[in-house]
């Protein structure tokens, strides 16, 4: 077991994280095209909250880790450019567990072309911490506003999988190289069609655009009651699919048809629901019941 100080952990993120090299100052530069617009997305991860250190392996959870925040910025229509990273260690900590989850997170950030440009590191007794913020640029920025009576509603990949890998892994399984489950894999390395948001917003009628990450009942209530409208699922759900978080799928409403999506891309579009005027509730499902919110709730559960 090692102590660290901040020197020697600062060292390991300027050696193994790209754009480290040139972390001297206080303050990083953000530099963009004129007449771009900025989006920024910051996320934390507090062990035993968002993870549990026995059933996440260090090269999976910086994964994660990073690209959850990728999702956001790439739901906003934006493209990551540069981040900071925030680690918060326990006073003692393996070594290779800190070299193997930085080495990862520097693999991530090469394979979607993010430089570290700062960041901070602080001991955290109460057990591993880590926060993110990522900067992007978008010409054209997607937000929660802009639902239009007609829209459909559609997402671009399975719901619930990283639900039910949660399940499986407080059930008992673990993750191996040999052999992993959908659901395991997606929940401790989500698959994301990251570049997705982009395209989305190079086309008129996408309207809004969000990522599902606290799960599906809450991110699409949310959507419709800052719209003022109601949005009626058009099919049934099974819980994990209507309540599981992490699942990072890009959920957009649009006024164009699910066939006319799909001859522009190419991913797995699903149109899951219908935008209506308002009608004493944000959430219906397919029989006109109101949805109930059962996420999870940080300050409650």
């Amino acid at each position: 077991m090692a102590k660290w100080t901040e020197n020697s952990i600062i060292q390991k993120v300027r050696g193994l994280l790209p754009g480290g090299e040139f972390l001297e100052d206080d303050c990083g530069i953000l530099r963009v095209e004129s007449g771009q617009k900025i989006v920024v997305s910051t996320d934390s991860m507090q062990e035993d909250t968002h993870f549990c250190l026995d059933w996440h392996p260090p090269h999976l959870l910086a994964r994660k880790f990073l690209k959850m925040n990728l999702s956001d910025i790439d739901a906003s229509g934006g493209t990551p450019f540069a981040f900071t990273f925030n680690l918060g260690l326990p006073p003692h900590f393996e070594e290779t567990w800190i070299d193997t989850f930085l080495k990862s997170l520097g693999a991530c950030a090469r394979e979607y072309s993010i430089k570290v440009i700062g960041g901070d590191t602080f001991g955290s007794p109460r057990g591993l911490h880590l926060t993110a913020t990522v900067w992007g640029y978008a010409d054209r920025h997607l937000t929660r506003f802009g639902l239009e009576v007609g829209d459909g509603v559609f997402i671009d990949g399975p719901l619930g999988l990283s639900d039910q890998g949660l399940r499986a892994l407080r059930s008992g399984e673990r993750w191996t190289r040999e052999s992993c489950s959908p659901g395991l894999s997606h929940h401790l390395d989500p698959q994301i069609n990251l570049g997705l948001g982009v395209g989305l917003a190079k086309i008129p009628q996408i309207h809004a655009c969000i990522d599902i990450s606290d799960g599906l009942s809450k991110d699409l209530g949310v959507l419709a009651e800052i719209n003022q409208k109601t949005v009626r699922l058009t099919r049934s759900f099974n819980e994990s699919e209507l309540h599981g978080g992490e699942d990072y799928l890009r959920l957009f409403t649009s006024s164009l048809s699910l066939e006319e999506l799909n001859q522009r891309f190419s991913y797995p579009f699903q149109q899951i629901g219908q935008v209506e005027a308002y009608q004493n509730a944000y959430l219906l499902d397919s029989t006109g019941q109101k949805v109930v919110d059962c996420t999870f709730k940080h300050f409650q559960n």
